[in-house]
């Protein structure tokens, strides 16, 4: 049984179960997957590029 990378449209977990790694939905599930991977890998790399440029922050002054 393999956890799909998307939901169902009443927002729950979708589920593949089947024995063939080459059809239709386990390659599409490979591809988003490959893709989410990638994707993550630019926003770690920019975090990591924030958490240790030693520049000071300038954030905004809140007042209540």
């Amino acid at each position: 049984m393999r956890l799909l990378p998307w939901t169902g449209a009443d927002g729950r977990p979708c589920y593949l179960s089947t024995d063939n790694p080459d059809s239709l939905l386990s390659r599409l599930a490979d591809d988003i997957e490959a893709a989410q991977l990638a994707s993550a890998e630019q926003v770690l790399s920019g975090a990591k590029a924030v958490l240790h440029d030693p520049r000071p922050v300038n954030a905004p002054c809140v007042s209540r």
